[in-house]
């Protein structure tokens, strides 16, 4: 939450906090991906929150200081990934507990656009044209969404998910 106070916008800021609490009980389980990054237990909140330190940290190089919304960039950073809830089922036994693919909501499209489809339903918040670029776009253009970040919100949002995704793959 203490990103999501940072977000001067209050109606964006009470309606993306109360998606996060709506859902919280995935969003602090969940993983960030089956196979590639943030793959344990409670992985999705620790990518989301380290999208969310990078994009402060780019925003605030002298270069692009004051140069992009930060409300929008926060919110999309936040809500970049969380769509994911849809995407995934926990499953118990007595030997082990694992995730797996799922895509529960039926609607059979890419998380980005999950995110943004629910988040509107949910809330009632219709969320700034931008923010709804950055969380499409967020993974470079190489998703089914084929979304390219084509603005520097976007090129943040999109740096900092791929940063954050290569942390645990990187050896020094």
């Amino acid at each position: 939450m203490r990103y999501v106070e940072m977000i001067g916008d209050k109606g964006l800021q009470e309606a993306v906090r109360g998606f996060l609490l709506a859902h919280r009980d995935k969003v602090e389980v969940w993983p960030a991906s089956l196979k590639y990054h943030h793959t344990e237990r409670g992985g999705l909140l620790r990518h989301t929150l380290e999208v969310c330190e990078i994009s402060l940290g780019l925003m605030e190089m002298p270069l692009l200081r004051g140069k992009c919304d930060r409300d929008h960039v926060l919110a999309a950073a936040i809500l970049h990934d969380l769509g994911k809830i849809h995407d995934y089922a926990f499953h118990e036994s007595d030997e082990r507990a694992y995730f797996v693919y799922n895509n529960r909501n039926g609607r059979g499209i890419h998380h980005a656009l999950n995110v943004i489809l629910d988040f509107q339903q949910e809330t009632g918040y219709v969320l700034p044209k931008d923010v709804c670029k950055m969380v499409l776009s967020h993974e470079g253009g190489w998703s089914r969404t084929s979304a390219y970040p084509n603005f520097l919100g976007a090129a943040l949002v999109s740096a900092s998910d791929l940063i954050s995704s290569r942390i645990d793959r990187l050896k020094d």
